[in-house]
């Protein structure tokens, strides 16, 4: 029988942005000194909600990094999606990378917004950024998401709204 990998985790952290915002952030890794490559997900969506997925990539042998984004949650800062992703992205890559549990490869994974980010942190190429698997996310917010052909999608982003609503009131 295989022997099994003890995860150590830490449910908060808050990681500087270049402009010192603070940006919450939950670790999940095999226990031990590591280094080990990492996956990265930043969600406007509660981060503590993915715990098990953290636990599974740690007994999968990565570190997993589940990060609040800018005003969701636990993050400091006013949340305005995706202006501050690209940027964010990039210091939170490159803040990972100078762990002593992280062996400098960083990619990242996620769906709809959590995959959308990826696509925004990319260009601005962080040296530790390896890979991105946006498991589902349009590639323009103004031609498949909010709008449609540029027509404002009413019902689509009235649906988003309330989401987004509704997870902020599980923190009051």
């Amino acid at each position: 029988m295989a022997e099994s990998i003890q995860v150590a985790s830490e449910e908060r952290i808050n990681i500087p942005m270049r402009d010192v915002t603070l940006l919450a952030a939950s670790v999940a890794r095999p226990a031990g000194p590591g280094p080990f490559p990492v996956v990265l997900t930043r969600t406007p969506y509660d981060r503590t909600n993915q715990a098990l997925a953290g636990e599974m990539w740690a007994k999968a042998g990565y570190a997993f990094v589940r990060q609040d984004v800018r005003g969701r949650n636990d993050s400091d800062g006013e949340f305005y999606p995706f202006r501050d992703d690209a940027r964010d992205g990039y210091d939170t890559i490159e803040w990972i990378a100078a762990q002593p549990w992280c062996d400098g490869h960083i990619g990242t994974t996620g769906a709809s917004h959590v995959g959308t980010v990826q696509y925004l942190a990319a260009p601005t190429r962080p040296p530790h950024f390896t890979a991105a698997i946006p498991e589902f996310a349009p590639v323009s917010v103004y031609h498949r998401w909010w709008y449609q052909g540029g027509a404002f999608r009413i019902g689509f982003n009235l649906a988003w709204l309330i989401l987004l609503a509704n997870d902020n009131l599980k923190h009051y």
